[in-house]
């Protein structure tokens, strides 16, 4: 370039370097921040209420199906979440397997919370321990004779997990045996 021509525009380029630094900047808007979801239960007593009320559930479901053949685990998935109805299903095989049928029912008699919370999707998990009297129940053959373990204990303190998106949609994630029988001592 000509030492004329870059000498005509430098005083150009320097204004409007100048003029860019004096225009203001652009300011984005701070991001938003997502809209703070209610607490589903506003106590640990709601929680738990919510999460006794759909155990019962569960279990008056739970008691039918096992009851008599054919089990149709699918009638579960209406009180307990499909993964954990998959892994109901060896129990109800070994029933069907064995000609086994279950008289009675399990009764909730106990329920403690242990915790609850909220995802900051809205959905909510719930976990208690649930104290189960088995003493109303026994398994009996095809020709009726009781086969029920000798050694089993009339109760059963369980560690159990609900979730859901709301609280009429509590359902049983996980039920596992819990050894620290706090609930039915």
């Amino acid at each position: 370039m000509p030492r004329r021509l870059r000498l005509a525009v430098a005083p150009l380029v320097l204004l409007i370097a100048a003029l860019s630094a004096c225009a203001e900047p652009t300011r984005l808007p701070p991001p938003e921040e997502p809209a703070a979801r209610a607490p589903l239960f506003a106590s640990d007593e709601e929680a738990l209420a919510a999460a006794t009320e759909a155990y019962e559930e569960y279990l008056a479901v739970s008691n039918a199906v096992l009851a008599k053949p054919p089990r149709d685990l699918s009638v579960l998935k209406s009180v307990a979440t499909t993964d954990f109805v998959e892994n109901e299903r060896p129990i109800a095989e070994r029933l069907n397997a064995n000609g086994w049928t279950i008289e009675g029912r399990s009764l909730l008699v106990g329920v403690e919370l242990q915790q609850w919370f909220q995802e900051p999707n809205g959905s909510v998990a719930v976990t208690i321990y649930a104290c189960l009297d088995v003493t109303g129940t026994r398994i009996v053959d095809e020709d009726g004779v009781d086969v029920t373990p000798a050694d089993r204990s009339p109760a059963a303190t369980l560690e159990v997990e609900l979730t859901g998106a709301t609280e009429e949609e509590l359902l049983v994630s996980r039920s596992e045996l819990w050894a620290n029988s706090i609930t039915c001592s």
